[in-house]
């Protein structure tokens, strides 16, 4: 059974809030950015050995990222672990945002650990073609307005945001997936 979940966006959290279960995972209310993603799951220990810092100067090819997701640089929290950008959409303040960082980290449970990628829009399918082929247990990639073998796709109408907060309204067996059914 799934009891961490792993997700590149709001996503995992909307799944564990649905289902009941306790965030036991830093990527609550936030966005790992598609580019960065496959990467991170792939040397999930290493990241977090890393210290979450506080990003305000951005590289090039970062800002390229971020105008890509955002068009343009976002006006909330964002930080890096190593090299992988984490934008805190939905915190107030960066330091509010490691807080709970650190003290859902601390709960990774990697012996029952599942990942969600959930890649919008067909500028990254070659992100979603990465994260299929990485030798992870229990991934999950969800594609939004595109479709490539091994993903579920979900068009925008399978979400919705109902105070503040994600819900998926379309149909998929979210449970069966973390009791290990799927």
């Amino acid at each position: 059974m799934i009891t961490t979940i792993i997700s590149n966006n709001c996503t995992g959290g909307a799944v564990l809030h649905e289902l009941g279960m306790e965030f036991r995972t830093p990527t609550i209310n936030l966005q790992i950015l598609p580019e960065d993603y496959p990467r991170f799951c792939a040397n999930l220990g290493e990241y977090m050995d890393k210290e979450l810092y506080e990003t305000r100067l951005f590289l090039q090819q970062d800002r390229e990222k971020l105008f890509k997701m955002f068009g343009g640089i976002p006006d909330f929290p964002i930080g890096n672990v190593g090299d992988v950008l984490v934008c805190f959409q939905h915190y107030g303040t960066f330091q509010e945002a490691k807080e709970k960082w650190n003290e859902r980290k601390a709960k990774i449970d990697y012996d029952h650990i599942g990942y969600i990628f959930h890649a919008r829009g067909e500028g990254y399918k070659a992100e979603a073609a990465v994260f299929l082929a990485l030798d992870l247990p229990n991934k999950l990639c969800i594609t939004q307005d595109f479709e490539i073998p091994g993903s579920v796709r979900m068009d925008r109408e399978g979400f919705e945001a109902v105070n503040d907060k994600l819900r998926i309204v379309q149909a998929y067996d979210y449970r069966g997936w973390v009791n290990g059914l799927k």
